[in-house]
């Protein structure tokens, strides 16, 4: 749901923070929410401002419930230092307006409640957003991080799994309470997030293909380029061939068939035109012609 813009970038609510923000007015906790709203769009927009900075484009900022998603077109094409600095604006920025807030009183006489409420939200929204897990400030920097070892697809799988412990630890968590009379029901609203945020349709099935759409541009900012081969088998779909591909390099495809036989060579290029033009499900045969 787009609901305006801020410093000329998309804003959007995804349907399941408009329906939290309802919970908490019905349950008399109006401005809880609007203080828990400000955190994380000014922890998303940290990540925005840090992105310009380095020069990176930005496609737009959706928030979620406990957290959000600044879309930041390239920026797994950039250097591991660049990732971290923009990775980690969001938690640092957490933390300073934590830091802030405690000051406030020193100032003005506030209501010290709420103003507990907003510290004890910017530090946990740091602290959780630095755990390595998808789609966590943590675990985008460390997928981004070991792509480049182990391909897309393995660094997507494990920041992955990491999102599905830790939303089982939290449910965990919320029946062990439970267990003592405590009944934090945020604990297993939180898990439940962690987990259909990891799975959600769109949440990095494009990623190596943005990555790769943007290689142009970064091509012109460096001269000099890594050449890693790929072999295939023929009926490979081409969504599968470039989750294998890592950043900064560019990839030479050989297709075999089954019985190892070269049937030609494409390069990623290639790939990401048929991919347009056909679809992830497209064997990379199509790509070669046969003698």
């Amino acid at each position: 749901m787009l609901v305006g813009r801020v410093l000329g970038i998309p804003l959007k609510l995804h349907a399941s923070v408009v329906l939290l923000m309802a919970i908490y007015v019905l349950a008399g906790q109006g401005f809880q929410m609007a203080l828990g709203f400000l955190a994380v769009l000014g922890h998303e927009l940290a990540h925005v401002a840090a992105a310009r900075v380095l020069g990176l484009d930005v496609d737009g900022v959706e928030l979620l419930p406990f957290g959000g998603v600044a879309r930041l077109a390239g920026l797994d094409s950039e250097d591991p230092a660049h990732q971290a600095m923009v990775a980690m604006a969001g938690p640092l920025s957490s933390l300073m307006l934590a830091a802030v807030a405690v000051t406030v009183p020193l100032l003005w006489p506030v209501n010290g409640q709420l103003l507990h409420f907003f510290v004890l939200v910017n530090v946990g929204l740091a602290l959780f957003n630095l755990l390595p897990a998808a789609p966590l400030d943590g675990g985008r920097l460390w997928r981004a991080l070991r792509a480049s070892r182990v391909g897309y697809a393995q660094a997507r799988q494990e920041v992955r799994r990491v999102a599905e412990v830790g939303a089982a630890v939290l449910v965990g968590w919320f029946f062990l309470l439970a267990v003592f009379g405590v009944f934090w029901w945020q604990v297993v609203v939180l898990g439940v997030f962690l987990w259909w945020a990891a799975h959600r349709p769109d949440g990095g099935a494009a990623w190596p293909v943005r990555d790769l759409a943007v290689r142009a541009a970064a091509f012109q900012r460096q001269s000099v380029w890594l050449v890693e081969d790929v072999a295939v088998r023929e009926d490979a779909p081409l969504g599968d061939v470039l989750s294998a591909m890592r950043p900064k390099k560019l990839h030479r495809v050989a297709v075999l068939s089954p019985g190892q036989e070269v049937l030609g060579t494409v390069w990623e290029q290639d790939l990401l035109a048929t991919l347009a033009t056909s679809g992830p499900a497209t064997p990379v045969r199509q790509l070669v012609q046969r003698p």
